[in-house]
């Protein structure tokens, strides 16, 4: 069925019944005794199109929400200055045995998504911390070393621990390791003479790391806990994973978009719902999806279950101005058959790129999409 006839057929629940189907009168509850006397009805107004009621699943879903942002969205100023239009509440839908949820209807790169997947699970925050030198998705935000602040790697993995001590900590533990044994008992030695107060002063990269609580470093491992979880408590509806740390949002270089998501195991099968604030469907979302996939199909090869359902639910869902002719030509494009995920059976926290394979990826030209900073 064509795009327009998916949207034509969207409907919203009508107003004048509450979560039990039973009429309301007036903003008043009825009884059955009320609701059985005959009375002069006053139509109700039609309402806007819903974003999501009905929509399609898969591939067939997301070219309908973005037809449906292009028709019905409202043109929104934004934090780049490029503009957008903008609808508010949607979500998607992915049956992940059908196959892997990679748009074919324009050309996106897998490994690009792979390498910034396990660079958020290894908790790293450094795009020249294995992620630069292979994809550049991240380098406009990073600062001029490289670092992003306590964004997605460190709240997954190490949730309350001061990302600045953290991450000073172990730069002076590494440096300091490759001094020679000889030149680290000369500078200890040298230390143990001055004051504390002195210490403070003249600490640098080549003195003996300072002494710290290992658990304040090491924070809330948020993927270890979901994984034990998920073994030893499935029916938990506490399976959640949440990057939106109040208090450490200020210090990030860019706040998570994609803020919090829950595992739902049922049946010897698993969900995952991600819910994402700011959603820039042209360019962000695309990887998103295949992201949050691949981490579900992940989770679920090491929890020994079979990954059924990925549900992608939106605040903001926009296109920027400058993707709409971009977008236009794609949905123009017929999906092609999704492709095969292969994963090696390793453990989430073992897994390496070369772990991870992707079969009969077919799809259509590549289409530009410029970055909004």
């Amino acid at each position: 069925m064509a795009l327009r006839g998916w949207l034509g057929q969207l409907t919203v629940l009508p107003a004048h019944f509450d979560t039990e189907g039973i009429p309301r009168d007036n903003g008043r509850r009825q009884t059955a005794k009320s609701a059985a006397q005959p009375k002069e009805v006053t139509p109700m107004p039609t309402a806007p199109t819903s974003h999501s009621a009905a929509l399609p699943e898969d591939e067939a879903g997301y070219l309908a929400l973005c037809q449906h942002i292009l028709d019905h969205g409202e043109r929104r100023n934004d934090r780049t200055g490029t503009g957008t239009l903008s609808v508010f509440g949607a979500q998607l839908r992915f049956d992940l045995r059908r196959g892997f949820p990679l748009l074919t209807t324009k050309r996106v790169l897998f490994p690009s998504i792979v390498r910034e997947l396990l660079w958020f699970l290894q908790g790293s925050t450094n795009v020249r911390d294995g992620l630069t030198q292979h994809t550049k998705i991240w380098d406009a935000w990073a600062d001029e070393d490289g670092d992003l602040g306590p964004i997605y790697g460190h709240q997954w993995r190490h949730w309350g621990a001061d990302h600045a001590a953290r991450r000073n900590y172990l730069q002076q533990s590494e440096e300091w390791q490759l001094l020679p044994p000889e030149e680290q008992q000369r500078r200890r030695d040298e230390w143990c003479l001055l004051s504390p107060e002195e210490q403070q002063l003249r600490r640098t990269r080549l003195h003996p790391p300072p002494i710290v609580d290992p658990g304040a470093l090491r924070g809330i491992d948020q993927i270890m806990q979901a994984l034990e979880t998920i073994k030893k408590n499935p029916d938990s509806r506490r399976i959640i994973v949440c990057a939106w740390n109040v208090a450490d949002v200020p210090k990030m270089r860019l706040p998570p978009c994609h803020l919090l998501f829950q595992f739902n195991a049922q049946g010897g099968h698993l969900d995952c719902q991600l819910y994402q604030r700011s959603a820039d469907m042209a360019l962000g979302i695309p990887f998103n999806i295949a992201s949050y996939a691949l981490l579900t199909a992940m989770v679920a090869k090491e929890c020994r279950l079979i990954p059924r359902h990925f549900i992608h639910t939106f605040g903001d869902a926009h296109v920027y101005l400058n993707h709409v002719d971009g977008l236009r030509l794609q949905l123009t494009r017929v999906p092609l058959q999704p492709p095969r995920l292969v994963l090696a059976d390793r453990p989430v926290l073992a897994q390496t790129f070369e772990d991870i394979a992707l079969e009969d990826y077919n799809y259509h030209p590549p289409i530009r999409f410029e970055v909004s900073v």
